[in-house]
């Protein structure tokens, strides 16, 4: 069964309502069984360099996690985390994040294509780019961020792009873009560096995780051992959504256990 839920945004994201505070995640999470979480705020920098939200106080960050957890000790352990939004003209400012602040887990997603968060600029990021342009840009700038990004424990959501790509069957996209993936999963492994199974494709109306079932097994095979299970939730009763199925889905994909972290190390846990 699995126990933790590492991919969690609190109120110090403003993509979560204020309501979604630390102590709400811990008492969700323990309603649900978990025995540990990862708080996993965003950080995400705009097509210009300069920030989308103002810049977290990790060491009150820090400080408020620490307190949760003195206070549930016993029932629920959290790790301070972080979701850094990858894109080439940052990496730099993450580096100097990643050293300055305790950080056990660190996740890297792209969000952006060329700088250009696809998220709160749907438009402007795809327009003028055919399916083939998107996805292959998408994977390459993610090939070379893995690269520049040593940082990282994870990375996020491989198949991010197919929540907000306006072309039709914008997924599942292993088969058509499977050259551009496996270079990425291969480029993981040989880094030494993890994927997350996150729940929350179910949540977009796309009947699979992030990334899709295909693409964890090519992970695998690629000799990928350093999974952890996220539901990205924002909410708190959002936390630990649709686990039966990730563990189903992780069987199927053949992991006998699932990854957490202490210090960015990996440590198995047997599902």
């Amino acid at each position: 069964m699995i126990k933790a839920d590492y991919h969690i945004h609190t109120c110090y994201s403003t993509d979560a309502p204020t309501e979604s505070t630390l102590e709400s995640m811990f008492q969700s999470a323990i309603h649900c069984g978990l025995n540990e979480i990862a708080i996993t705020d965003h950080l995400d920098f705009r097509e210009d360099g300069g920030l989308w939200t103002p810049m977290i106080d990790y060491t009150e960050y820090g400080k408020a996690i620490q307190q949760m957890n003195e206070k549930y000790s016993g029932s629920i352990r959290a790790v301070m985390g972080i979701e850094m939004g990858l894109a080439p003209h940052v990496t730099g400012i993450f580096s100097e994040l990643a050293e300055k602040h305790p950080f056990e887990f660190i996740i890297g997603s792209s969000h952006a294509i060329n700088k250009i968060d696809m998220y709160v600029f749907k438009d402007e990021a795809f327009s003028g780019r055919s399916k083939d342009q998107a996805y292959e840009l998408y994977y390459s700038e993610m090939l070379q961020l893995i690269e520049d990004c040593p940082y990282i424990s994870v990375y996020g959501h491989l198949d991010f792009i197919i929540r907000y790509a306006p072309y039709e069957n914008k997924g599942p996209i292993y088969n058509e873009y499977k050259t551009f993936i496996d270079q990425v999963l291969k480029k993981l492994v040989e880094n030494g560096k993890g994927i997350e199974l996150n729940t929350s494709g179910f949540n977009y109306g796309l009947n699979q995780p992030h990334p899709s079932m295909d693409i964890v097994k090519a992970y695998k095979k690629f000799g990928g051992e350093i999974l952890t299970i996220g539901s990205d939730a924002h909410k708190a009763e959002k936390i630990a959504a649709h686990y039966a199925r990730a563990e189903d889905f992780l069987h199927e994909a053949g992991f006998s256990a699932y990854t957490i972290f202490r210090d960015r190390k990996p440590i198995w846990v047997d599902l």
